[in-house]
């Protein structure tokens, strides 16, 4: 921390560096409702904590929520703390996460070459699509990503750096727990791994001594003890056999329907890591390194990006650590040569993905703006009754948006032919960061008004009424977080003292019961539910009654027993 606030102090271009970051990661937090489901499950296990007091069970619907660790929601939990429980809380810790984030990779760039590389470095992962969309989400990966990056990079330079080798070691474990409290074990498998593979190219001739593995076996169990010995002592091993479990389940087979061809990381990372994927190619396709570094960064990268191409549930954030050390290699490629020097295949690569992404930031809200005339060819009911939403106005203004990003592309490109990289690099960052903006606020808000916005609007009218509340025929953690549901009124917690003797019960029992309680059952209070357009069982249930429909969202109400 102390050297952070010296470089702000001392340093002009990191002091831009890093206003440039905050202005890219944190104005637009709260413009856009949190989105099904990644988003909303894990605000909603946050609030739950706050609800609860409880800041060591895990809960959805105040039912065992097995498949995370709680080290995300209690930043998200601490968030929200202090600016309220809302959207904009959810996503400040990845926030925050962004600008940390920027500064290391600058403070490691500066450490490792020089200054110019660092803020090359910083801008260029600014300046691309996924990594600056997942700052300014509530998804746990870029939390999970820097304290993986940070425990690689640690444990790098206590196997390759003469001096500090302890210190190195604790820092790589610590980071490494942190990892682990973050999403599971596959933190402690990533360095593994990279670990594995890279002592073996180098013959062995490089190795830890048994006093860095017990000081970095041990903080990585200390950290990780935190939580997961605490549930166990607490309350037994039925807990993590579940979350042991699922997680065999990701790797063995598709959950919740995420199936998708091997390649399709492959896919993610070129299209959505744009432009430091194009440039990173020519250092993937080398056979030579320059450097140790380089070697172990290029490690990292394969590691993950094959281990979740093998996963059998592929979702698309999945491969996100590929994004950090894919942008060192980038940066290492673009810092050597000037526009003209980059390979010509290189050069072609970048201005077709450039024309495409401006063809995505006009096209789709082009397409908004004429959605009537598309709608007679439309197959899906929910999304045709969710563009014909009236309450949804386009400007016919919102593909103007797209001049920012071609300025920024046509302004990196001139700078970079004068030898001044850095300059455009600057330009391109900041043009980026308004076209996304101004993209959140008229288009992806609008986007979002077709799609979930009517069916959360409708939870937040009804929110603090004693009323339970189902969605039918599809799942979503919106009637949770945006109802507010307590902990009483509620169906879930009502069945589980009733039929389960009020023990801890997983989500999928408790849901298979709760069903048709709400739906047959002698139900004390007023039932809301929601389905889709498409869906009529509750059209066939007489004492059910549709009392409205907006989007693509039909409601209904069934009054309590009396």
């Amino acid at each position: 921390m102390r050297t952070f606030f010296k470089e702000i102090s001392e340093s002009k271009d990191f002091r831009i560096l890093i206003i440039l970051a905050v202005v890219a990661f944190v104005p637009t937090l709260g413009i856009v409702h949190l989105f099904d489901w990644d988003e909303i499950n894990f605000a909603e296990s946050a609030r739950e904590m706050m609800v609860t007091g409880d800041y060591f069970k895990v809960q959805v619907n105040f039912t065992p929520f097995w498949e995370k660790p709680p080290l995300f929601f209690w930043l998200q939990a601490g968030s929200m703390h202090l600016f309220g429980i809302n959207e904009f809380a959810a996503r400040f810790p990845n926030a925050i996460a962004g600008i940390i984030t920027i500064a290391v990779l600058y403070f490691i760039g500066k450490k490792e070459k020089n200054q110019r590389f660092g803020l090359i470095w910083g801008y260029l992962y600014m300046c691309s699509f996924l990594p600056q969309m997942y700052f300014r989400s509530g998804i746990i990966d870029p939390v999970f990503n820097l304290f993986i990056f940070l425990s690689s990079y640690y444990l790098f330079k206590g196997l390759m750096v003469a001096d500090k080798k302890q210190k190195h070691a604790l820092l790589a474990g610590l980071f490494c727990g942190l990892a682990v409290l973050t999403k599971g074990p596959v933190g402690f498998l990533l360095v593994l791994l990279t670990f594995i593979i890279f002592i073996a190219l180098k013959k062995f001739k490089v190795f830890p001594s048994f006093k860095q593995i017990g000081i970095f076996a041990l903080m990585v169990v200390m950290v990780s003890f935190l939580w997961f010995g605490f549930e166990m002592v607490k309350n037994g091993p039925w807990f993590l056999i579940e979350f042991i479990e699922y997680q065999i389940d990701l790797f063995s087979r598709p959950v919740a329907g995420h199936s998708q061809p091997f390649y399709y990381h492959f896919v993610v990372v070129l299209i959505g890591t744009f432009p430091l994927s194009i440039f990173a190619i020519p250092s993937l396709i080398k056979r030579k390194r320059e450097t140790d570094l380089e070697r172990w960064w290029t490690i990292l990268f394969w590691v993950v990006l094959i281990l979740f191409s093998i996963v059998e549930t592929k979702i698309i954030h999945y491969s996100s650590m590929t994004y950090l050390p894919l942008s060192f290699l980038a940066a290492t490629v673009i810092e050597k040569f000037n526009w003209k020097e980059l390979k010509k295949y290189v050069r072609i690569i970048y201005l077709f993905f450039a024309v495409i992404f401006t063809a995505i930031f006009v096209g789709l809200p082009l397409f908004a703006v004429f959605r009537h005339h598309f709608l007679d060819k439309m197959k899906d009911p929910f999304a045709v009754e969710g563009f014909k939403n009236p309450d949804v106005v386009w400007s016919g203004f919102e593909p103007i948006i797209v001049v920012f990003y071609i300025v920024g592309v046509v302004l990196l490109i001139l700078y970079w032919r004068k030898d001044q990289l850095l300059k455009g690099l600057q330009w391109n960052a900041l043009l980026f960061t308004v076209t996304l903006s101004l993209t959140t606020v008229f288009v992806v808000r609008k986007i979002e008004a077709h799609s979930q916005g009517p069916m959360i609007d409708f939870m937040e009218e009804i929110k603090g009424q004693e009323v339970y509340v189902a969605c039918v025929g599809f799942k979503s953690y919106a009637q949770y977080f945006y109802f507010q549901q307590p902990q009483h009124p509620n169906a879930f917690t009502k069945i589980r003292d009733e039929v389960f003797d009020g023990k801890p019960t997983l989500y999928t029992p408790l849901e298979a019961e709760v069903r048709p309680f709400l739906k047959y059952g002698d139900i004390d209070y007023d039932t809301y539910f929601i389905t889709k357009v498409q869906h009529v069982e509750l059209d066939t249930i007489p004492h059910i009654k549709k009392i409205d429909q907006k989007g693509g969202f039909k409601f209904y109400k069934r009054e309590a027993v009396k």
